[in-house]
């Protein structure tokens, strides 16, 4: 049996290598065609990669360029945050089919702070997040906002919608950095947690990354 364990390094996800380089404007695609091999070599910046997430919009948009000014150099909420992180993905044991993209985002929500990982530590199972049995009797809003963006992440409903995220009054800042956080590990897999830098290797113009398109408010965390 062949097992594939190649990497992708920063030589091989080299810009100039691109065909949409051009040697005198730069990159010239909107969107990174290789912004994956690219995550995964850790050149990706937080204002790019988060500019995938979403198209633009009048109130998500200005929210979340705030947000990448303020990105700290790490999307773990602190060094505990990453510590329970990885204990519980020890104690869970890997599974193939249970941990994929979607679950370790909504783990790492689960694991975000001490309160809300004791209240939710029932719910993770051999076979995923049962979110039954997460304690819910005295939850604080910002824990409650975490735990059902987790299980709008992990089971695609609409307990926290898209149109939430543009609203600091029903998402408060903390949450929502730690959501749009989660996202980009439920798109990009375990590699976003390697971002450590605002821009990265790619130069672009921040409010220009944004795609057009459409935005339906009522649209699911996970919906595209």
């Amino acid at each position: 049996m062949y097992i594939n364990t190649f990497k992708y390094n920063p030589e091989d996800v080299a810009c100039v290598l691109c065909a949409e380089y051009v040697k005198k404007l730069g990159c010239t695609a909107l969107s990174c065609p290789c912004l994956a091999e690219r995550m995964e070599a850790g050149v990706v910046g937080y204002a790019e990669a988060v500019a995938e997430l979403f198209p633009l919009h009048p109130r998500l948009t200005p929210r979340i360029l705030r947000l990448v000014a303020g990105f700290p150099g790490s999307l773990w909420q602190d060094e505990q945050h990453k510590r329970r992180f990885t204990s519980l993905r020890t104690l869970l044991g890997y599974r193939k089919k249970r941990d994929t993209p979607v679950f370790l985002g909504a783990l790492y929500l689960l694991t975000s702070n001490k309160e809300i990982g004791d209240r939710s530590f029932n719910c993770f199972t051999k076979g995923g997040i049962d979110f039954r049995y997460a304690r819910r009797r005295g939850i604080s809003q910002h824990d409650y906002t975490l735990l059902m963006g987790a299980k709008s992440l992990y089971c695609g409903t609409d307990e926290v919608t898209k149109g939430d995220l543009a609203e600091p009054q029903i998402v408060g800042d903390e949450a929502f950095r730690l959501l749009i956080n989660a996202l980009l590990i439920a798109r990009y897999g375990e590699d976003a947690l390697r971002i450590a830098s605002q821009q990265g290797q790619r130069e672009f113009i921040k409010r220009r990354a944004f795609r057009r398109g459409g935005f339906l408010p009522s649209a699911p965390l996970t919906g595209r």
